[in-house]
């Protein structure tokens, strides 16, 4: 009869737990809605409803590269465009960005050009799984404590390959790294919005003024370290940096050199 040892014993728990976290949400005057998640009783989502839409821009580096997706040729330059218009908001503007060598320049440049609230950043060979993405991505934002978000990124075989960094000392660890996308996480946590210490630049979307509070990206430093010095002054500042399992995308450029679990920051960082 206990909840413990049997989820089914007292349903009634986990709407009390639903309704307290509404009440919470009321007293706070955070618009927004709670549901159960399915399959892991005892654990919930809150999607917030900002008082008014964000604008919005989702920048695109693009890529003459190919490879096989499923043993299916793919074109990342056109495939990647495609999914994402096909999936955004409509009121989203994706906007390509041809030609970058230095990634912190290039895109400290183009988002000064923007004039949008928010700036979503992709990679150049990623595919969204659904339409939540865009939903998941700037719903947190919201929250004035959170200036960053991150979506989590699949690879092409359905393994976790990003979900944010933990920096421990001098080292920095790719929590949940490889689990497979039928996979929760422990307690769930995949089903959460939840902080880490900073991110990749894969699908991450930024207020436009924490970017200009912060000066953008350190241009001296090499991928993921400029992000990475970008979440860790944010932090400074006062602003979290949160993951959202919900923006959820396959990535398919295969050519990230800080793909493992655990790699040492370099003695210039």
């Amino acid at each position: 009869t206990s909840v413990a040892n049997n989820a089914a014993a007292k349903p009634y728990a986990y709407e009390a737990g639903k309704r307290a976290i509404e009440s919470h949400l009321l007293r706070s005057g955070i618009g927004g809605y709670v549901t159960q998640l399915e399959n892991v009783p005892g654990n919930y989502k809150t999607l917030r409803q900002p008082s008014s839409p964000w604008s919005v821009d989702v920048l695109v580096p693009l890529t003459d590269l190919h490879s096989d997706v499923w043993g299916v040729p793919r074109n990342h330059r056109e495939t990647t465009l495609s999914s994402l218009q096909s999936t955004a908001h409509p009121d989203w503007s994706i906007c390509p960005i041809d030609g970058m060598q230095h990634r912190a320049s290039e895109l400290n440049r183009e988002i000064s050009r923007s004039s949008a609230e928010v700036i979503v950043l992709v990679s150049p060979a990623i595919e969204p799984l659904d339409n939540g993405w865009s939903l998941g991505l700037v719903e947190p934002l919201s929250d004035p404590a959170i200036g960053i978000v991150s979506g989590i990124t699949y690879t092409a075989n359905g393994r976790l390959e990003h979900a944010g960094f933990h920096l421990n000392r001098s080292f920095v660890e790719r929590p949940y790294h490889r689990l497979p996308l039928t996979d929760w996480g422990p307690k769930a946590v995949l089903g959460t919005v939840y902080e880490v210490s900073a991110i990749d630049w894969q699908c991450m979307a930024i207020k436009r003024a924490v970017f200009e509070e912060l000066g953008g990206f350190n241009e001296q430093l090499e991928h993921p370290w400029a992000v990475i010095d970008f979440c860790l002054r944010a932090s400074l500042a006062g602003f979290s940096t949160v993951v959202n399992p919900w923006a959820k995308f396959f990535e398919f450029s295969n050519n990230d050199d800080f793909a493992r679990p655990r790699f040492r920051a370099p003695r210039s960082f």
